[in-house]
């Protein structure tokens, strides 16, 4: 999304929104940004129709988020136990914190994310 401009934004959106609803029989609510990739210009188009939106960015949710760039914890990350009942704490946090920073690290080397 973040590569197209102007108008073609807010029609890639609508019709998004159309066909899972025709599909669906129901008006979606909820927006993931293809491959997590959005600017200004796609927020603004997404939060037209969306009640929330969802970026790939692997971080804790802040208070001051937007509801529309919204980040994602991937629960990959936290398959183990012990890591999911650490929700919430300074411990899991910093975890996350570790696990964006190598996914960061490897996606500068061409590794994948």
């Amino acid at each position: 999304m973040s590569e197209l401009t102007g108008e073609a934004v807010a029609n890639e959106v609508v019709e998004c929104s159309s066909r899972i609803a025709a599909e669906l029989g129901k008006i979606p609510h909820t927006f993931a940004y293809p491959y997590g990739k959005f600017d200004e210009q796609a927020v603004k188009a997404v939060a037209a129709l969306f009640d929330v939106a969802c970026t790939t960015e692997l971080r804790p949710l802040a208070s001051t988020d937007s509801r529309h760039t919204l980040p994602r914890l991937d629960m990959y990350y936290f398959k183990d136990m012990p890591i999911r009942r650490m929700w919430g704490s300074p411990a899991f946090s910093a975890y996350v914190r570790l696990r964006a920073a190598g996914r960061s690290m490897r996606s500068s080397l061409g590794l994948g994310a």
